[in-house]
């Protein structure tokens, strides 16, 4: 609650005190007298913006001083901050200068964006058609919630949970398919599966695979002249005269000898005899992957019809091979679903017979628990009335039951008010003006 506020040199206030009682205050006063100056500094002290046009002509600076007592949420929120949380009353400074403005809590210098943080929780600006939003069953309906207690909230929270549940439930429920909708995707999926099972994939790099074997069937010849020219070199033929092995045969020979007189020379034997049998391993793995070498055209063929089937199955359902793969066990799934949709759609119906009766349960609950808020409220109103000396004016909510659960219950209010004795109640869109 706002408890006073001091303002010296601001706008055209040299100085002013101003303090407010509990109830209503009324500040009365022709129009240029001041009224709207006290309000734009209350807002400038909470964080609205400011600058060296809102100092008092002849001045050096204006300071705002704003002395609230605070309520639980504000001082859980001073506590938070480490701004005072455990004291009784707050105070709130700002002050302009020509090159500056600060702003401090309980002492404490802050920055704007705290103090607009602080601001919600301690005081709400209407202007004059802003009350206007009071006059919407909606409106009424949630200023009627917001006097509730922890009891209360938690009957709100509980609902909207249950509500938002509910709300997906049926969302799910209008996006299933009809009979005939469903039995055509059902037809769809299966040749999708079809196409993808006659494709027989497994392996998700089968497409690499495959181009490195185009590659080597459609050079087999000139692989095969290579290695047939060096398994020529290392073991002799017709045009070779000389092989790489006859010659190290022939060389290690000779160092055998040598080393009989040099015993140094063994070492240089045995790397001879080492490359010996490396030359004649090389000769034998060449020979073998001769021996493996497809020259066959029509091996050739059934590679790239094998590339072009799969080219066609990475454009229609990857683009990779191992989405195509993911994507059959996609649609198997989506068959099992189809499959399944009577059984589904049973299910879903039940569920949503039971939310829906929860939530008819916890709408009554809160409708209850609004009742009683609003008992309260009509006589508080009542008693407000009689200090402005509306001893004979009435005031009351009037409740009326929705035919549907929406995500505030099933409750409609009014607030509906008699100002002159002998007038029926009626709802204060009718009566207040601006």
């Amino acid at each position: 609650m706002l408890k006073s506020i001091t303002i010296k040199n601001f706008a055209i206030i040299e100085s002013v005190d101003v303090e407010w009682t509990p109830g209503l205050n009324v500040l009365t006063g022709e129009t240029g007298a001041g009224k709207s100056i006290l309000f734009d500094a209350l807002s400038i002290v909470l964080g609205a913006k400011a600058g060296p046009s809102n100092i008092r002509v002849g001045a050096q600076n204006a300071v705002i001083e704003a002395f609230f007592i605070p309520g639980k949420e504000a001082l859980d929120w001073l506590d938070k901050n480490e701004l005072g949380g455990d004291t009784e009353e707050l105070v709130v400074t700002r002050e302009i200068s020509e090159k500056s403005s600060r702003s401090r809590i309980n002492g404490v210098l802050v920055n704007s964006s705290l103090l607009q943080e602080l601001r919600g929780l301690l005081l709400t600006f209407h202007a004059q058609h802003e009350i206007r939003t009071l006059l919407t069953s909606s409106s009424q309906l949630a200023l009627l919630d917001s006097l509730g207690d922890k009891a209360h909230d938690g009957l709100i929270n509980n609902y909207k949970s249950k509500f938002a549940s509910y709300q997906a439930l049926l969302k799910q429920a209008g996006e299933s398919l009809s009979d005939e909708e469903r039995l055509k995707k059902l037809e769809f999926t299966r040749w999708e599966i079809q196409e993808l099972e006659a494709a027989d994939l497994g392996d998700p790099v089968e497409d690499e695979e495959l181009k490195e074997r185009r590659a080597i069937l459609e050079g087999s010849a000139q692989l095969e002249s290579a290695v047939m020219s060096a398994v020529g070199m290392l073991t002799g033929g017709n045009d070779h005269e000389s092989s790489v092995i006859d010659l190290l045969q022939k060389s290690l020979a000779e160092l055998e000898t040598a080393s009989s007189t040099d015993s140094s020379l063994s070492a240089t034997a045995e790397l001879l005899s080492a490359s010996l049998a490396n030359a004649e391993e090389a000769a034998s793995e060449l020979r073998t992957y001769r021996d493996r070498i497809d020259s066959d055209p029509e091996s050739l063929v059934m590679v790239e019809e094998r590339q072009a089937l799969l080219a066609s199955i990475k454009r229609k359902f990857g683009p990779t091979l191992k989405e195509a793969i993911d994507r059959l066990d996609s649609l198997r799934r989506t068959i099992e679903t189809l499959e399944n949709a009577d059984w589904q759609a049973e299910k879903l119906k039940a569920e949503l017979s039971r939310l829906e009766g929860e939530l008819t349960e916890q709408a009554e609950k809160l409708s209850a628990s609004r009742k009683k808020l609003a008992e309260s409220l009509s006589r508080s109103i009542m008693a407000e009335l009689k200090q402005l000396g509306m001893e004979r004016a009435r005031f009351d909510i009037e409740f009326t039951r929705s035919a549907e659960l929406s995500g505030t219950g099933l409750d409609r209010l009014e607030f509906l008010i008699s100002p002159n004795p002998g007038q029926p109640l009626l709802p204060l869109s009718k009566i207040a003006s601006g």
